[in-house]
């Protein structure tokens, strides 16, 4: 289920990341910035854990799930 977790907001990662033009609220673009980095640098489990806590974060505080 944890993986499960894991696997689905790093596809709503990569199709946030490739998404053009897209305008974000601050805050969220803010966080989705620090997910995008640390997926990139990522070495365990609790990272990852930690990149789809900020995407989760991003879409609360005003990143349209359209983008």
């Amino acid at each position: 289920m944890h993986c499960r977790r894991i696997a689905f907001l790093m596809f709503v990662l990569g199709m946030l990341v490739m998404a053009s033009g897209a305008t974000f609220a601050a805050d969220g673009q803010k966080d989705l910035d620090q997910a995008t980095e640390l997926q990139l640098s990522a070495e365990s489990l609790g990272d990852l854990e930690k990149v789809a806590d900020l995407c989760e974060s991003a879409i609360k505080k005003g990143l349209s799930k359209d983008d």
